[in-house]
């Protein structure tokens, strides 16, 4: 669970921090799955936990998307305050 946490806390500094760099701040899958890689390696399960991350930041209101597959998040004015943005 623990693991879960920390993943979701870094997708959604990933996201307030590179969603500067792209249009309307969409930061796409391709980008946060390579700097999840970066960080646990390239493991099988690691979309899974990307689904798993970005569907709980989500319901938390701290990302959106606007694809059922979280092909491209945004963070929400709540998400970025919460990393200090």
């Amino acid at each position: 669970m623990a693991d879960e946490v920390e993943l979701q806390q870094k997708l959604l500094w990933w996201v307030a921090a590179l969603g500067r760099e792209y249009p309307r701040g969409e930061v796409p899958e391709h980008v946060l799955m390579e700097q999840i890689e970066r960080e646990l390696g390239r493991l099988s399960g690691n979309y899974e936990r990307y689904v798993a991350a970005a569907a709980a930041l989500t319901r938390k209101g701290l990302v959106e998307s606007n694809t059922n597959d979280y092909a491209f998040l945004v963070a929400t004015n709540r998400g970025r305050r919460v990393v200090g943005d």
